[in-house]
């Protein structure tokens, strides 16, 4: 899947969402929680539309569950509603992005990030900043608030050392609107494989690849559980040939043909590009590290 931003909206809700998480409850049960916190019929309308947006996008996803039926009654089928690996990892993945642009006013990733979450706060603003102060570093927030202030993103009313109040102006509500992608950015729009085929593997291109800087094995585990559908246990079990050949390349500094293993990959090469080049990450990695001797 490849990255895509989200509007301001579907961003408040998605933050909304994986804030609630850790409460214990299902996605279904937090999704509930926050509707009904919206009033009126447009906004809870607004709310279900947000949230049938970011299932299209791929960042929820719809399954069908089955509902045993009550005293004779038939079972139906509902809708469940999951958040996806894409999902969870929305905004880490949104700070790498931004990251990577550039910016009418240029912030340093702390104080960018502190802005997105204050942009994003669905609650009192003020008190989000008040709770910060007793977890974080206090010079370093205090610090950070002061950049924002100074460049008139917010405005702040400081009592004894503490933000009494925290007001978010329009500048830094909009301040994301003007970031402008490098044009090297689209490395990380897709990927693109040209060719693999059996017995000898020929790598073929794997163009401007998400995973290229940050493809590992627990990355490639994680996503084989969240997007490996119907082949995951075949995918795991690739996975597992594919170390053990890693590990006897590096205790050798030689790789062998492998014939099985490229007839049995090739099928979900192309299906799943993000485990291919994960794959291709790990032998390159290997590699590397006895060509430089470490």
């Amino acid at each position: 899947m490849t990255f895509k931003t989200l509007d301001l909206e579907c961003e408040i809700v998605l933050k909304e969402i994986i804030d609630n998480m850790p409460s214990g409850k299902n996605i279904d049960g937090i999704i509930s929680a926050i509707k009904r916190k919206r009033t009126g019929k447009v906004e809870r309308k607004d709310f279900l539309r947000i949230i049938d947006e970011l299932c299209r996008i791929g960042y929820l996803e719809k399954k069908k569950k089955t509902i045993p039926g009550m005293s004779g009654q038939p079972a139906t089928k509902v809708d469940k509603i999951d958040i996806t690996f894409n999902g969870k990892n929305y905004f880490n993945n949104l700070d790498k992005y931004y990251a990577d642009c550039e910016f009418d006013i240029k912030l340093p990733s702390n104080a960018r990030k502190l802005l997105k979450e204050i942009i994003l706060c669905s609650g009192d603003r003020s008190e989000m900043i008040k709770n910060k102060f007793e977890s974080a570093d206090q010079d370093e927030l205090t610090g950070i608030l002061g950049q924002l202030d100074d460049k008139g993103f917010i405005n702040i009313f400081w009592a004894e050392d503490i933000p009494y109040s925290v007001t978010l102006e329009n500048s830094g509500k909009t301040y994301f609107e003007t970031a402008k992608p490098h044009s090297n950015t689209e490395r990380i729009r897709e990927t693109k494989i040209n060719s693999v085929y059996a017995g000898n593997m020929v790598v073929g291109d794997v163009i401007n690849s998400s995973l290229s800087n940050s493809t590992n094995i627990t990355f490639i585990e994680n996503q084989i559980d969240a997007e490996g559908g119907e082949d995951k246990e075949e995918l795991r079990e690739l996975l597992k040939e594919a170390k053990e050949a890693i590990e006897n390349f590096q205790k050798s500094g030689e790789i062998k043909e492998n014939k099985s293993f490229s007839k049995k990959a090739r099928k979900h090469l192309e299906k799943y590009p993000w485990f291919y080049s994960g794959l291709m990450n790990l032998m390159g990695t290997a590699a590397m590290k006895i060509f430089l001797g470490s």
